[in-house]
């Protein structure tokens, strides 16, 4: 038992941290970039720092997620563990959905803090893939949690 205890060992922790990295990564050469990418230049100054903000929330996001995602330790028996575990996931669940909706809303803000031309398209597009992200992401995080909470239920019985 002493190897799944430990996180370097658990494959799935290895993976969660690899997934991490990456978007790390990816979302820093955006943050980095987007200024001369997007012409961050030419759009209002307000665009730029919710656009900012946004990438800032899902960098913390990312960097905080692997930590929350990792066992809870020693805390005598299992139950506690995985209660211990369900709580922090479902706060984790939480702000995954409000990170990445607020991502979405920072880039149609600054993608459309310059469109004069046909906006409310644009603006029900974003608003479309917003809705379907948030209920994406949200059936997703939901399984997840359900899964956990059933483990509970099952050692509790």
């Amino acid at each position: 038992l002493q190897p799944m205890v430990q996180v370097a060992t658990r494959r799935v922790y290895k993976q969660v941290r690899r997934h991490h990295l990456r978007e790390v990564c990816a979302f820093s050469v955006i943050l980095i970039f987007y200024y001369d990418a997007f012409d961050g230049a030419r759009k209002p100054v307000y665009a730029n720092i919710v656009l900012g903000a946004a990438i800032l929330a899902v960098l913390t996001h990312s960097l905080l997620g692997y930590r929350r995602v990792q066992p809870v330790g020693e805390t005598g028996h299992l139950r506690g563990a995985l209660e211990k575990q369900l709580k922090r996931l479902r706060v984790y669940a939480i702000y995954s959905v409000l990170s990445r909706g607020a991502w979405t809303i920072a880039l149609a803000v600054f993608f459309s803090a310059t469109i004069t031309v046909h906006g409310w398209v644009f603006a029900a597009a974003a608003g479309a893939i917003l809705t379907i992200q948030v209920f994406w992401l949200s059936r997703i995080w939901g399984a997840r949690i359900r899964v956990l909470r059933d483990a509970v239920k099952q050692v509790s019985a």
